[in-house]
């Protein structure tokens, strides 16, 4: 029976076929694997995207940050300290006049801060 079927050229027309579905299942495997890499590649941009995003995120708000402590250390400079001390006295007194002890301390403070 094998041997009838060699003679009949249907060995070669199944061998043929086993060639044909061989190359289909090799060219899907090797489509799929390069659609996997495209895939994995894709995400790697998109993360390394995010990334990037995040890391300048991150440099604005240090900046931001600095620029912050850089401007809050220019406002905190000391002024003269005999126009604070002249300020406190002046409005403590004028505070005293107006109200008493706690007068007094509450124009301390007002006076010192508009002398600074």
């Amino acid at each position: 029976m094998g041997r009838g079927r060699l003679r009949t050229g249907f060995f070669q027309r199944d061998a043929g076929r086993l060639f044909q579905d061989f190359n289909r299942r090799v060219s899907n495997a090797i489509a799929q694997q390069s659609l996997e890499a495209s895939r994995q590649r894709l995400a790697n941009l998109q993360g390394l995207g995010a990334f990037g995003t995040n890391l300048l995120d991150q440099q604005g708000t240090l900046l931001a940050g600095s620029l912050d402590l850089q401007q809050g250390a220019e406002n905190a400079a000391p002024g003269n300290p005999f126009a604070r001390i002249g300020g406190a006295i002046l409005g403590g007194a004028a505070g005293f006049a107006v109200g008493g002890p706690p007068g007094a301390f509450a124009g301390a403070n007002v006076g010192q801060e508009a002398f600074a």
